[in-house]
């Protein structure tokens, strides 16, 4: 049922009802001077117009009452619909939610095995200077937190986590320093090769 077109119905009835008595209120007083004297005629046109009086408002008591359990079922329509939209709005979040532990979890797990990488990195590289064979100028650079957070930049973390500034030139992603790692290789090999040559 379309509750509000049925009220408006209704509340159009009413107001007929109402015109309707007030109507008959002007009407019964065109008699009411005549009925004093006794006018049988009067008296009879009084009485017709009071029961019709009281008929038209017996039925605007019953719009009137209908009218508000309308209302009422309206009200409840409405909140029905609201608490369904609630609902499903609280479905949704509760989704979103679930997703967003979700990638909280393997944001940490990630994180783990990046620090863990990070360890692995800092490892390689002193095994690496303990070889004597690059620059302990270059390692020293590449044990310092400045590359990393460079890197981690360039790859766009700074957007989601408090990561210092650096310098534009300086952002690059950490594998650009291999061709420098293996420049520095290259070339102690051939310092190496070319000492066993002068022997």
């Amino acid at each position: 049922m379309n509750f509000e077109a049925e009220i408006t119905k209704l509340a159009e009835r009413a107001s007929a009802l109402d015109a309707k008595l007030a109507n008959l209120a002007d009407k019964r007083k065109g008699y009411s001077l005549d009925a004093t004297t006794g006018d049988f005629a009067a008296i009879k046109e009084i009485a017709k117009i009071d029961a019709d009086a009281d008929a038209c408002r017996k039925e605007r008591q019953t719009l009137s009452a209908a009218i508000e359990q309308l209302d009422s079922l309206l009200d409840a329509e409405a909140a029905a619909l609201k608490r369904q939209d609630r609902e499903k709005r609280e479905a949704e979040a509760r989704k979103l939610a679930d997703g967003a532990i979700a990638i909280n979890n393997e944001i940490d797990a990630t994180l783990i095995r990046l620090r863990q990488l990070f360890e692995r990195r800092h490892d390689v590289i002193y095994r690496l200077g303990d070889t004597k064979t690059i620059s302990s100028r270059l390692i020293s650079r590449m044990l310092q937190k400045f590359s990393p957070t460079c890197a981690a930049r360039h790859a766009g973390l700074h957007n989601f986590v408090s990561i210092e500034h650096a310098p534009p030139e300086h952002v690059r992603p950490l594998s650009e320093s291999n061709a420098v790692l293996c420049g520095n290789l290259n070339a102690a090999v051939d310092a190496a090769l070319e000492q066993i040559d002068a022997a």
